[in-house]
């Protein structure tokens, strides 16, 4: 196995990482990181095996990230960062179980997701998108410039999700500030004690609104936007139904707390990086003006082409070879989701941004077999909508200073993206 010297934590890398992905892909399709004791899968067809084959790679691996993910060997650690981690690490969810455990909570999650749910969303969504592209408007005009990721891409998803769990208004941009900020222990972000912080307070909050809806619940007294909030439908469950699906109250909490930074996160990144790619591809944007109806085109060949979450860890079972590569049983593996959406033996021309692509939704942007994620439905959704309002509004996008990369590894996004643009008479 090649060793490259390539940092996959480096700032500068981490602007533009395709380029390194594609000297991995060719060169060092398993990439050990040695100083992490982790390795690095990069080709598409490896990528899937490692996120679909739980006989061999289990997804404890996104338990354990916060300590032996990559780069955690440069980050100081403390006593209180040490006993948080490990903590961490006994929490049950859908995203760090394996079947059969993981089959019942995604089933009991994926009926209260249903198309059909998600459907009756969606006219929320496009009134929450129509008051913050009048704000947004406004703002351009006034001050001649907008912080796309800041006005709009981040609130957005926010606000959906917020809604959906029933978190009342005045609270919503308080937790904006926390999940920005726990979200740190997903992304590869340094970790810090403030990190810590805001994952306390998140599950503190949500702790609270759970024993809220739990109390109304029981004695009746909910109202009736209480009785359809995605909190309340978690706690309707029926042990004799399906017993192994059951989540105890602490298991819904963490359950809010995934759900809202997965949710926030994940469709924030997807809509700075779609911004920032039709402005790098002008000619796409004004067909996208023209043609609105092929948005949801645009939203799957970004969703390849600049996948808002980089990678997944797994954590292997027992001793297995890829790509010729061995790797010890109870080592960390890292799939790399973005370098296989541009992998040049699945995607032609995979550095171009092509809505004509034929094979696009072959992506795998949001994993792959059973830990596909949940909420891809609700984040195409809200990405569509809001590529439809924002382009019916303005025109002639530019860049009005540097933009400023999310932290970390794992996320792939934009935290600032100044922003001028023409609005549409």
């Amino acid at each position: 196995m090649r060793q490259l010297g390539i940092d996959l934590t480096d700032r500068v890398l981490l602007r533009n990482p395709y380029p390194s992905y594609a000297i991995l892909r060719q060169e060092a399709p398993v990439y050990h990181v040695v100083e992490d004791d982790l390795y690095v899968v990069t080709r598409y067809e490896d990528v899937k095996r490692v996120l679909k084959d739980h006989e061999f790679f289990s997804s404890r691996g996104m338990a354990r990230l916060h300590d032996a993910g990559l780069g955690r060997s440069k980050d100081s650690r403390d006593a209180a960062l040490e006993a948080f981690s490990e903590g961490l690490k006994h929490i049950r969810n859908v995203v760090t179980s394996d079947p059969p455990d993981h089959t019942a909570q995604r089933k009991f999650l994926a009926n209260r997701f249903t198309p059909r749910q998600i459907e009756t969303w969606s006219v929320g969504v496009r009134e929450l998108v129509e008051g913050l592209m009048q704000q947004l408007v406004e703002k351009n005009l006034h001050e001649g410039r907008v912080d796309f990721a800041r006005d709009f891409a981040y609130p957005l998803p926010l606000l959906v999700i917020a809604d959906m769990l029933g978190v009342p208004r005045e609270l919503r941009m308080q937790l904006r500030g926390w999940s920005d900020r726990a979200s740190r222990f997903f992304s590869g972000a340094p970790l810090t004690l403030d990190v810590q912080h805001a994952s306390i307070a998140l599950t503190s909050f949500f702790a609270q609104q759970v024993a809220q809806r739990r109390k109304s619940f029981e004695e009746g007294t909910a109202s009736d936007a209480e009785t359809t909030d995605l909190i309340t439908l978690l706690l309707k469950q029926n042990p004799t139904d399906d017993p192994g699906s059951v989540l105890n109250d602490g298991e819904i909490v963490q359950t809010c707390v995934l759900l809202l930074i997965a949710g926030h996160e994940t469709t924030a990144n997807l809509l700075g990086n779609m911004l920032h790619a039709l402005i790098q591809f002008p000619d796409v944007c004004r067909w996208l003006e023209r043609e609105p109806a092929r948005i949801p085109d645009a939203v799957e060949e970004v969703l390849r082409w600049d996948s808002p979450v980089q990678g997944m860890y797994r954590l292997t079972r027992t001793d297995v070879e890829i790509a010729g590569t061995r790797i010890p049983a109870g080592k960390m593996v890292l799939a790399m989701i973005g370098s296989a959406n541009r992998d040049e033996t699945v995607f032609e021309n995979p550095h171009l941004l092509d809505l004509d692509r034929k094979n696009k939704s072959k992506h795998i942007a949001f994993g792959a077999g059973s830990h596909t994620c949940l909420g891809a439905p609700l984040s195409r959704m809200e990405a569509r909508i809001g590529m439809e309002v924002f382009l019916s509004h303005a025109t002639s996008l530019r860049l009005a200073g540097e933009p400023e990369r999310v932290e970390g590894n794992i996320f792939k996004g934009w935290q600032k993206l100044p922003l001028h643009f023409d609005v549409k008479r």
